[in-house]
């Protein structure tokens, strides 16, 4: 019985760490398309927002690009 509470704790925790990884890579990336999206508000409608297209913020990004390239024409 006690096995099988260490190996589900184990579980749980590998599952934690992999959650923790995907949120600091999320937060990363919100932040560099911060950075983009603050030189865009000043008018420099060449910058393009870059992740990864299987990122969990992907469709968004490349949707904000698609308005820029919209404003811009």
């Amino acid at each position: 019985m006690m096995l099988v509470l260490s190996i589900i704790c184990l579980l749980l925790a590998v599952v934690c760490l992999l959650l923790i990884v995907r949120l600091r890579q999320n937060r990363r990336q919100i932040a560099q398309a911060m950075v983009v999206l603050e030189d865009i508000g000043e008018g420099n409608l060449d910058r393009k927002i870059v992740v990864d297209e299987n990122s969990d913020i992907a469709a968004l990004c490349f949707r904000l690009n698609e308005i820029v390239s919209e404003i811009k024409q």
